[in-house]
């Protein structure tokens, strides 16, 4: 027995050992990864070059301290560029000896419609420097040719075509699934358009949501043809009758319509672009892409000389109670970072560039509470992207200056419950009963095993009109607004950033750039630097975040869009026995 215990002792030994050494190993080999695909290389920019704007690289509001995703190592391009780096970048362009001009090559685009406006923006004054602006693609989208249209000359393949048809809107309904499952939605909300809840309770849009949705798309479609109008000196009425007619689908009615200056394929295009840059025929143009060249800038910001720092921290994603992860705004986590700032004596103003739908009610209030206490010391200027709604607009409310792009929907002042039963399911579908033994009358309130009482959901209602009152007063105070009128244009209405600057929700249309201008005039900064501010995680943090992340991509990017809209509205519902403050919609436009 004794050399069994020995043998024993040895052979657990060597395993531990074994295993160690297998760590030790793994971890060596993890670093040398990381330090062969993090090596940067060295970008320097030849004479004559073009900027190449393809958005191969989505342009996004921002990326984290560590782009750690797969894609980010098995790939000679980064994932993606950020928003204030590309309109720094073409600031940059047109005023480099360097850079004879741009060249937009676009088929299709995952960058969102408040982005491309930016951009767009930026592209238009980008023509002051007297470089051209040429843009080229086999087949555009909408969003694609919104963007092309700020060129001087605009090409398509003979054998393209622009998907450009107007705006469609779509909302998946689930309440014929939910009756056959026996899953029952109770519902309890404030204000007559606060709809997040209709897909479980309904099988079409209410004249609310829908009356919503059609001037939103209206606003969008509007807006979109005034700009395009002006860059390609056609009436809105010759551009929607192109649309209605569908003469922008085939190369000959879209050259006819004015919509291109010409059907070129892309060689003949190059071409042009060969004799715009200086050269001979048989030479060779250098076409630089966006991310390149933003790595050949270095620091795009000012210099540490200036009189202080504006930082720009961002709230992207769902609302979330707690710590939140990297694609949701954690309201612990952002506190956390409102506080860093608020004791930054480096940083002089904050603006927060908003991205969310909204979400808890209660994480809503207390990262309000926490923004009024940072104004208190410094100005605070919300910058709002594609969304900032509900929760989204709430965590805004107390800004000394709001600010939102053209094609912002925000708004949503409202307040919604909702809490699902799973007794038809468990007793009807699966044959399981559950009992229960209760020391008080509702000790079993919000079990999911049973409907609500109606004593139970006149008790949740008084919460739900509770909650909306004191969203109201912050919008009220915030605002400085009356609390009756907040009411009237609240009552969960979602708004376009135009219709919000008439009613007194945001203080100017404008983008990022804009805001952190006004941030810096608030402070009295005359030269200052921009600076980023996010959540610190560590790099093993953010590297498995990121696998795990590219994991769940890599699955749903096999679904059908509709699928994945099914299963994102079924992930909120599940978790959604609560009160929020949330979009009344997920809007897919088409």
């Amino acid at each position: 027995m004794k050399e069994f215990f020995k043998m024993f002792g040895a052979v657990m030994a060597g395993l531990f050992v074994f295993s160690i050494g297998s760590m030790i190993v793994t971890f060596l080999f993890f670093i040398m990864f990381v330090s062969i695909f993090s090596t940067t290389e060295t970008v320097s920019i030849k004479s004559d070059s073009i900027l190449h704007i393809t958005l191969k690289e989505p342009v996004v509001d921002h990326f984290r301290d560590y782009d750690m995703s797969i894609d980010r190592y098995l790939s000679a391009t980064p994932a993606f560029v950020s928003l204030r780096s590309a309109v720094l970048a073409i600031r940059k362009a047109a005023e480099d000896p360097k850079i004879k001009g741009i060249f937009i090559e676009t088929e299709g685009s995952s960058s969102d419609l408040t982005i491309l406006s930016e951009l767009r923006k930026e592209l238009l004054k980008f023509k002051n420097s007297g470089k051209f602006i040429y843009a080229y693609s086999e087949y555009f989208g909408t969003s694609d040719f919104y963007l092309a249209t700020a060129a001087d000359s605009l090409f398509v393949n003979p054998q393209g075509g622009i998907f450009f048809k107007g705006l469609s809107a779509q909302i998946m309904f689930m309440k014929g699934m939910f009756d056959k499952l026996g899953l029952e939605p109770q519902i309890i909300r404030a204000g007559k358009f606060k709809s997040a809840v209709e897909p479980f309770i309904q099988d079409k849009m209410s004249n609310e949501n829908r009356e919503q949705y059609s001037a939103l798309l209206s606003n969008i479609w509007g807006n979109m043809l005034n700009e395009i109008s002006m860059s390609r000196d056609i009436s809105k009425a010759g551009l929607q009758k192109s649309v209605n007619e569908l003469n922008t689908i085939f190369p000959d009615d879209v050259l006819a319509s004015g919509l291109v200056d010409g059907l070129l394929n892309k060689e003949d295009v190059i071409s042009k672009l060969r004799k715009l840059s200086g050269k001979d025929d048989d030479e060779n143009i250098t076409l630089v892409t966006l991310s390149k060249y933003i790595s050949s800038l270095g620091n795009l910001e000012q210099s540490n000389k200036g009189d202080g720092e504006v930082e720009v921290l961002y709230a992207n994603g769902e609302i979330v109670d707690g710590k939140g992860d990297i694609e949701q705004i954690g309201s612990e986590s952002f506190i956390e970072e409102l506080k860093r700032i608020k004791n930054d004596e480096n940083v002089k103003s904050v603006v927060i560039r908003i991205n969310s739908p909204g979400g808890s009610a209660l994480a809503s209030e207390n990262i309000l509470l926490e923004v009024k206490e940072l104004g208190k010391k410094k100005p605070v200027v919300v910058s709002m992207g594609r969304v900032a709604a509900s929760g989204g607009y709430y965590i805004a409310a107390e800004a000394d200056k709001i600010v939102a792009e053209r094609y912002t929907i925000t708004g949503s002042i409202g307040v919604f419950g909702l809490f699902i039963s799973t007794k038809k399911l468990f007793n009807e579908h699966l044959g399981i009963y559950i009992d229960t033994v209760n020391t008080n009358t509702y000790a079993d309130f919000l079990s999911g095993y049973r409907p609500l009482t109606n004593y139970e959901m006149g008790k949740f209602q008084l919460n739900v009109n509770k909650i909306y009152s004191t969203f109201l007063t912050r919008v009220s105070e915030g605002r400085n607004l009356r609390y009756e009128y907040v009411d009237s244009i609240g009552q969960g209405r979602v708004w376009i950033a135009e219709d919000a600057l008439k009613l007194g929700l945001v203080d100017t249309i404008g983008g990022l750039s804009e805001a952190i201008e006004i941030a810096a005039n608030l402070a009295g900064l005359n030269e200052y630097k921009v600076v980023t501010g996010q959540s610190k995680r560590s790099f093993f943090d953010e590297f498995f975040q990121n696998i795990l992340q590219d994991v769940r991509s890599f699955f749903r990017e096999e679904l059908p869009l509709e699928i994945q809209s099914a299963i994102d509205s079924y992930k909120r519902v599940k978790t959604t026995n609560g009160v929020y403050t949330r979009l009344p919609f997920d809007m897919t436009i088409n």
